[in-house]
């Protein structure tokens, strides 16, 4: 219900650090539910195909679901990732092509490694 009303959405797009990892371990998330996770939003680890892995994950950590926000995207509501560091060239990439996101501010770093990313 809370997404219907946003009028626009800043996420950071994360690569899946300690810190995420401490964020699900202490919601109570199974490790190994976790395979194949390429980055974040939200904090909530998705896939290379920009699908959610684990289950229930935004409703135990209390955050806006990755499909919440890809219904957000499809209506043409601002969902803004933002990014600083390269190494998060990536999952940006991912996000982006998988309707996560569907606008960026990001370091120019980063914007040079998602180029050479999408070169290769």
């Amino acid at each position: 219900a809370t997404a219907t009303r946003l009028d626009a959405l800043f996420a950071s797009i994360g690569h899946f650090d300690e810190q995420d990892q401490q964020v699900l371990r202490e919601a109570g998330v199974n490790p190994n539910a976790l395979q194949g996770v390429v980055g974040t939003l939200l904090s909530q680890p998705f896939d290379a195909k920009g699908q959610p892995i684990g289950e229930r994950i935004n409703e135990q950590i209390g955050v806006l679901s990755l499909k919440a926000m890809r219904r957000l995207v499809a209506r043409g509501v601002p969902v803004v990732g933002l990014v600083a560091i390269p190494q998060r060239a990536h999952p940006t990439v991912v996000a982006c092509r998988n309707g996560l996101v569907n606008c960026l501010v990001v370091e120019r770093r980063v914007a040079e490694a998602m180029l050479a990313e999408s070169d290769g």
